[in-house]
């Protein structure tokens, strides 16, 4: 059990450590390329890797236009690969502490006179 929460936790930190890199290395090259300022290169770079695309801001230069295909594709495998890791930890943490929640619900005593006050709902039951 130690074991996979420090698996579990070293592949969240890597992902986001990648996720990190990507927006790095966009940034800094969107403002070389482009000329842009840090904040336009950072928000278009998020822009791209979200694979949103709003338009205002678009590569210029075509050496611009080829590092950012080359980039997005290289990155879109990047990205799936943080979104999935990020939300099978998220899955795991809820399913344990749904665990623990009906293991204490279970040790729970509770006296006579309180229960016919006390009225416990779980999530998804009725």
């Amino acid at each position: 059990m130690v074991r996979e929460k420090d698996t579990r936790k070293k592949r969240v930190v890597t992902a986001l450590a990648l996720l990190g890199v990507l927006l790095g290395i966009g940034t800094f090259a969107f403002s070389y390329l482009e000329n842009w300022n840090l904040i336009d290169s950072f928000y278009f770079t998020g822009v791209t890797l979200a694979t949103i695309g709003y338009g205002d801001l678009r590569p210029t230069t075509d050496t611009a236009k080829v590092f950012t295909v080359i980039f997005s594709f290289s990155a879109l495998g990047t990205v799936l690969y943080c979104i999935s890791v990020l939300a099978e930890t998220r899955f795991i943490l809820l399913e344990e502490s749904e665990k623990i929640g009906i293991k204490t619900l279970k040790n729970l005593r509770i006296n006579r006179n309180d229960k016919a006050k006390l009225r416990i709902r779980l999530k998804g039951k009725s």
